[in-house]
């Protein structure tokens, strides 16, 4: 993939084999023994139809977690969920994970696995040419037009207390898109929001952004400004769809568990048809 390009895409891109890989284990549950692989940029937990894994349980909310895979670390965000997140017994609402961590969305216990590339495979990295990551991403309010920057590596935007970037209108999801670097790039990430998200006017899951671009989110405008490092070449515009590091596969790699996964087969990996 040329990282020139723009990312522009209705599905998280699958990762790189040289980034490192997430799995997580079904410890305690529904589904308990099932092996899940994480295997796109960004993959969403909750209850709605849509997400990566799909908990149906009244106690998990709608959309209620994401984990961010930037290409170079792994993060967990909590999306304002009502009954929280928990990282090794801890209430989390932006937290990096390392390999062997806990993570509890009642009533589910999942354990985390970080694979890490190959002692040959680091050595492979050099040849990515990897730009380097903004200096800083910021929004511009749509109300004061004042410049606020994003403060975290993962940056919730949605309405009220809590998210990073709160906009204050009804047609903004509680928890509506995640801005985060993926490769380096700044991307923006819908979360299965009631009003969708578009760039420069194009409707989009998944987009990376770039000074002065228009990001919609419901019925709201907010420009993005980017400091771009000096060794960047600034660009403006909206960019072309491009393949994906691998094939971006359909829906089908998404992993439901409900309360009919109790009396299935313990410890075997869940079956998935994505790369």
């Amino acid at each position: 993939m040329s990282l020139g390009d723009s990312i522009f895409a209705d599905i998280a891109p699958v990762v790189s084999d040289l980034a490192p890989r997430v799995e997580l284990s079904v410890a305690k549950g529904p589904g308990q023994g099932q092996l899940v692989a994480l295997r796109r940029g960004a993959a969403l937990i909750g209850s709605a139809k849509g997400c990566k894994v799909r908990l149906k349980h009244s106690d998990v909310s709608h959309a209620h977690a994401a984990i961010i895979n930037t290409g170079e670390q792994i993060f967990l965000r909590d999306l304002l969920s009502e009954n929280g997140t928990y990282l090794n017994e801890l209430a989390a609402q932006h937290e990096e994970l390392e390999d062997d961590d806990s993570l509890k969305i009642k009533p589910w216990h999942f354990k985390v696995q970080i694979l890490g590339p190959t002692t040959r495979d680091l050595g492979d990295l050099t040849g990515l040419g990897l730009d380097p990551a903004p200096a800083a991403i910021g929004l511009e309010d749509p109300t004061t037009k004042e410049i606020i920057k994003l403060p975290r590596d993962v940056n919730l935007i949605g309405r009220g207390a809590g998210a990073d970037f709160a906009i204050e209108d009804r047609s903004i999801s509680r928890a509506h898109a995640l801005i985060f670097t993926y490769l380096s790039r700044p991307v923006i990430f819908d979360l299965l929001s009631h009003n969708g998200l578009k760039v420069n006017g194009r409707t989009a899951t998944f987009a990376t952004i770039r000074d002065e671009d228009v990001i919609t989110l419901g019925m709201v405008d907010v420009r993005v400004r980017i400091i771009e490092p000096l060794s960047r070449v600034k660009s403006a515009g909206n960019g072309e769809k491009i393949s994906a590091p691998h094939p971006e596969g359909t829906f089908s790699d998404r992993i439901d568990l409900g309360a009919a996964d109790l009396d299935r087969p313990q410890n075997r990996r869940a079956e998935s048809t994505d790369p």
